[in-house]
Parts: structure tokens; C-alpha cells; sequence
């Protein structure tokens, strides 16, 4: 509500209203005072979240209060509301003939008017939002002399208004829609960056999904704009093109492509995340200044979806790294995930804070954002801390509440959730801090994910036992992938499809020796380290569609060596006296190192100090 007060300029995002739309007003009071006028005595023009507008023959005085009541398929929104002015309407006589009215409603009772407006507006055709917001801003810009910059602020508070009713997906398809129209272009792709910076996503608008497209190793094109960030055109030269730009050079009758556009979408911040992709086919068109111009006012709608200045799930990608997470019941049938599951229902009901506690890879975040998804919230943005990466009390603090230059993440992901990521590591002073900050807050759901016993550390004076008590009102533990072995086949096939979709390469399956070789291993690193796996696996066969076997390069070397002690233990508990265990480590090392191209003595430094903690370990158990 915050945006539409201060965007007061720009009226807020009025809708106009017709006699279709069925929409009843009722003025309930006037100045306190309860009376019976007919909804025949006036006329509704428009409605926003903050106030409406009607004309009548009726005359209420300036700064006078209304208690309204409004109806819309089943949906009631009572509200007090001021006078705030008053347009005499005249007649041909220079008679008054009626009033039109401003009618701004009281701050405390805006929000009550969102689920009205939202499924008023959720009414709509495309086609009439669509051609609304033009309307709105072409208008606006008409009865303003608006600069460049502020025809940006006026797109940047429709953008606001809009996100606060339901339907944004679907206003952002509209929009590149009208955009690739305008352009004349056959094809439209979104790119993004990872968090890392290293690879390009493609976003799916229509199902709202990150897949990702490419490193950006050797991509020429790509690295020129995001460098330069600056727009570049290429055209055909008349053979096929083998590079991942244009992302389609042919069409489907096999005609090549003419011209394509490549634009750049800069963050608040103005650094690059990411670029449109526009392609044509057509030899007779090319792309002219006035499409650019056009592809900039669109750029700027969607460049506010993933900077600070909005707080959208494209944010908690894009900072947060979290990615697209796939919202239906977990992959497995075992009775553990059964019981996550269960307890992920059952969060749905409330806000409390929420501690998951887990080893590492058995997928905490996933747990916490499908937590956040299924709650009364999920339209709400969700983002991390990474307790890990905070350096001292200052550092967190300036990503706790922010500062002149950068968003808290309290106030980047208010009203929705934020996942605290193992706040072990934080020293004692940064507990207290933490603690203090957020027993403040009560519009952040907070959710926790560790791979300690908080509660074990809190026996030993190591962790605060007032910043425990408040994170784990609600508590779960995650079991093992090895405690639950009949999940590793969903998962299995979960991770083919997923990777073989993402990858743009056929289905896969896999054969029953391969599958049981996967159910008999003990998975140190988890569902993480599983679909690590299945993601080299597909790599080392891209276009098998039935895997029977698996690579001595590949496997059993998954991940990095300290968490291979699953694979030496197994290999102990079924030795016999025959059995030399010193060969088969060295075994196990010598592929890791000709799989990673490391020498014996580079892995010796790496790795040394783990192997030490873990043969220690296994002496002590």
C-alpha cells in the first residue's frame, strides 16, 4: 500500500467501471449519520484500492465521510471513506446539474479492498486490461508533459498497482505479446542470468519455469551484451548458423532467418541480468528505431520485475539463487517423505516459523519454499539468508535492514517468507542481533534450514536459546536419502525428465542393472548428490534414450571425495580377508583424480584434512 500512497500523482491505477460490469455501490452513511438513498441516485465511474469515483445529483460537502458498501460476485467490501473534491457538473442553462465526486478511501481500511478489486479485475478479458493500461498512460501523458524519466516513474507505478491484484503472469505475457507484435518479430525469447553469473536461463512465460539455455564459455554474442549493455542486431549471411544465437536460425518451413534482435535488461542497479530476444523471418522487414523505442518501454515493465524496487518471485531467483521450484507432492513413497509431506500440508493453516533440519542435500529450501507455496501467502515474494556468507554483526545488519543504497531483505520479501540458512555459523553477538531484529517483525514468516542439532548446541552454550525457541516453533527433520531407498527410483525418473526438459534432449530411462547399482549406494550427498549424478550421466549419453550401463569415469565417483567415506564403509562391511580395502581406496582416488585432472599430490593438499577427520570418525565409532 506503501507504493500507492506515495504514487498519489498518477491517481493509482483508477479502473474505469461500466453498467456491465454489475458492480453495486451502496452509501451506507453520511457524516455518521445512517441514510436510505437509492442506488439509482448515483452513478460509479471508476474504483481503485485507494478510493472511487461517482457522479451524483446529490450534494455531500468536502472532507464530508461516507460508509460505503460494495458488490461483486459474492464479494462484499465495507469501507469509511472523505470527500476529497467535488466537480460541478452543469447543463446547457448553466444549471447544476449533478456532482462528480473523489472519493479517498481511509488508510486503515484499504487493504480490505484487495480481494474485491483482485477478482474484479481477475474479470477481465485480456484484451480490456490490455488496452486499459495504454489507455491509462497515453491519457496521462496527454494531460502531462511527461519527461522520458517520468514516463518510466508512471510505468513503474501502473507495474505496482498491478502486482498487487492477482494475474500478473499473465499482464507480463501481454505485454511481451504486444511487444514481439509490434516489432514484427516471428519469435520473442526472455534470457536471464544465475545467480553465479555463469549461465543463461531461458524463461518460459506461459508456465512461468527458468530453464537453463548455456554457459556463457565461448558465447560471443551474449557476452557483448551483457558487457556492452547495449542492443545488437545480426543478420543472415546466407549459411546455416551452428552458434546457440539466434536460438532459432530456421524456421519450421525451413526458411532462415532474416534479422535477429538482441536487447538488454538492466536491474535497478543498471547491470545487465539478462536479454530479449526478438527474431524475424521475413527478408522484406527489418527492425527500425521505432521498434527499439517500442522494445525499450517494454524492457523498462520488465526490468522492474527484477530489481529492488519490486518484490516478485523473479527477484528470489535472480539474488537468492533458489530457482524454479516444482510446487506438487514430493517425489518418493516412502513413509519419510510421506511424513514431510504431511507436515508441508500442515503449514499451509498458519505463518509460525518453521526449523528443517536435515543433512546436506536432502533438500531443505525445497521443503521451505513448497512450505511457502502452499501457505496463505504464496502470492507473497520468499528469499535467503545465507548465515554462512555473513562476515560480522555489520554485514548482517546491512542485509537484515539495509541501508541507503540497498534493500533490507526484511523489507525486500515483507508480507511473504525468508528461508535463514544454518545460523550456527553466526558467532554469539550476531544470535543476539538476529534475534532481537526479528522477534520485532511479525510480516516475514521465517524458515530455517540447518544440518546441526540447534537444540544440542544450545546444551553446549553454542547457539542462543531465545533465537532457537522463536525459529522452531515448528519443527522437522528430513531423513537420509539411505533411510528411504524405495524414493530413489521416483527420483531417478524425476530427474531424467526434468534434466532431458531442461537440456532440450529426448526422454530417458535407465536399466534395471543401473537402477539397483543407484538403490544400492549409500548417497552421502544425498537428493542433491543424486541428481548430480543423473545430470553427468545424461551429459555422457546425451542422445540414448535407454541407459544400460554406466561410465568407470562417471561412477561411483559422485561429488567430491570427502563425501565418498558412504562408498569405502560399504565396501568394509562386505570385505573378506581377500578383500584388499587399501587397493580399492587407491582405486576409487586414482579415478576421481583422472576424472577431475588432478596429480596425486594436488588431491593431497585438497583433501588430506578431510580423509584425516573421516578415518578419525570411523576409528571412533
Amino acid at each position: 500500500m506503501n507504493n500507492i500512497v506515495k504514487l498519489k500523482s498518477y491517481r493509482s491505477f483508477r479502473i474505469p467501471v461500466s453498467d456491465s460490469d454489475k458492480i453495486s455501490m451502496q452509501i451506507l452513511k453520511y457524516n455518521s449519520k445512517t441514510v436510505d438513498y437509492p442506488s439509482s441516485a448515483w452513478k460509479l465511474s471508476n474504483v481503485s484500492l485507494s478510493g472511487v469515483a461517482f457522479e451524483s445529483s446529490l450534494k455531500f460537502e468536502p472532507d464530508g465521510v461516507l460508509e460505503l458498501e460494495f458488490k461483486f460476485k459474492g464479494y462484499t467490501f465495507h469501507v469509511c471513506s472523505k470527500v476529497a473534491r467535488s466537480i460541478p457538473n452543469y447543463n446547457v442553462f448553466g444549471e447544476v446539474e449533478s456532482y462528480i465526486y473523489g472519493v479517498e478511501f481511509f488508510t486503515e481500511d484499504q487493504d480490505n479492498g484487495k480481494e474485491f478489486i483482485s477478482s474484479y479485475i481477475s474479470s477481465f478479458s485480456t484484451r480490456r486490461l490490455k488496452k486499459h493500461l495504454i489507455n491509462l498512460l497515453i491519457n496521462e501523458s496527454r494531460i502531462n508533459t511527461f519527461s522520458d524519466g517520468q514516463k518510466l516513474s508512471l510505468s513503474l507505478s501502473l507495474f505496482l498497482d498491478m502486482k498487487q491484484f492477482k494475474g500478473i503472469g499473465d499482464f507480463l505475457r501481454v505485454v511481451f505479446k504486444e511487444c514481439c507484435r509490434f516489432s514484427h518479430s516471428d519469435i520473442g525469447n526472455i534470457y536471464l542470468l544465475n545467480m553465479k553469473k555463469d549461465s543463461l536461463y531461458l524463461y518460459d512465460m506461459e508456465k512461468e519455469e527458468f530453464h537453463r539455455y548455456s554457459g556463457l564459455e565461448n558465447q560471443v554474442l551474449a557476452n557483448d551484451i551483457l558487457d556492452q549493455k547495449s542492443f545488437k542486431i545480426i543478420r543472415s549471411n546466407g549459411k546455416l548458423n551452428l552458434e546457440n544465437f539466434p536460438s532459432t536460425p530456421m524456421s519450421e518451413d525451413g526458411v532462415e532467418f532474416s534479422s535477429a534482435l538482441y536487447f538488454p535488461l538492466l536491474d535497478s542497479q543498471g547491470k545487465c541480468c539478462g536479454f530479449f530476444e526478438f527474431i524475424n523471418f521475413d527478408k522484406n522487414k527489418s527492425f527500425s528505431e521505432r521498434d527499439l523505442s517500442a522494445i525499450e518501454l517494454f524492457s523498462n515493465v520488465f526490468t522492474l520485475c527484477f530489481g529492488d524496487l519490486d518484490k516478485t518471485e523473479f527477484v528470489s531467483h535472480l539474488e537468492d539463487n533458489i530457482g524454479y521450484v516444482d510446487n506438487a507432492k514430493l517425489i518418493g513413497r516412502s513413509k519419510g517423505i510421506d511424513v514431510v509431506d504431511e507436515f508441508i500440508h500442515g503449514q499451509g493453516a498458519h505463518v509460525e516459523n518453521v526449523l528443517i533440519q536435515g543433512s546436506n542435500g536432502v533438500g531443505k529450501i525445497h521443503i521451505g519454499k513448497s512450505i511457502h507455496h502452499r501457505s496463505a501467502t504464496s502470492n507473497m515474494p520468499i528469499g535467503t539468508l545465507l548465515c554462512e556468507t555473513i562476515v560480522d554483526r555489520d554485514d548482517l545488519e546491512l542485509q537484515l535492514i539495509g541501508d541507503e543504497e540497498h534493500v533490507g531483505k526484511l523489507e525486500l520479501y515483507s508480507g511473504g517468507s525468508l528461508i535463514i540458512h544454518e545460523p550456527s555459523a553466526l558467532s554469539k553477538s550476531c544470535q543476539d542481533f538476529l534475534f532481537e531484529t526479528l522477534s520485532k517483525r511479525s510480516d516475514v514468516r521465517l524458515i530455517t534450514t540447518t544440518t546441526k542439532s540447534l537444540i544440542d548446541k544450545c546444551d553446549n552454550n553454542l547457539f542462543s536459546r531465545d533465537l532457537y525457541e522463536f525459529l522452531s516453533r515448528n519443527f522437522i527433520s528430513v531423513p537420509d536419502l539411505s533411510e528411504r531407498k524405495e524414493d530413489i527410483g521416483p527420483l531417478v525418473n524425476h530427474f531424467l525428465d526434468l534434466l532431458c526438459s531442461q537440456y532440450g534432449l529426448p526422454s530417458k530411462r535407465v536399466s534395471n542393472y543401473v537402477m539397483r547399482t543407484f538403490e544400492s549406494y549409500s548417497w552421502p550427498g544425498n537428493i542433491e548428490e543424486l541428481k548430480v549424478t543423473i545430470e553427468r550421466l545424461i551429459n555422457y549419453y546425451p542422445y540414448l534414450r535407454y541407459l544400460d550401463e554406466l561410465p568407470e569415469k562417471e561412477f561411483p565417483i559422485i561429488g567430491e571425495y570427502p563425501r565418498q567415506s558412504g562408498i569405502v564403509r560399504d565396501v568394509m562391511s562386505d570385505a573378506t580377508h581377500e578383500l584388499d580395502l587399501t587397493a580399492v581406496k587407491e582405486g576409487i582416488i586414482t579415478n576421481y583424480c583422472k576424472a577431475h585432472g588432478l596429480t596425486r599430490e594436488e588431491y593431497d593438499n585438497l583433501y588430506a584434512k578431510e580423509e584425516e577427520i573421516t578415518e578419525n570418525q570411523q576409528l571412533a565409532s
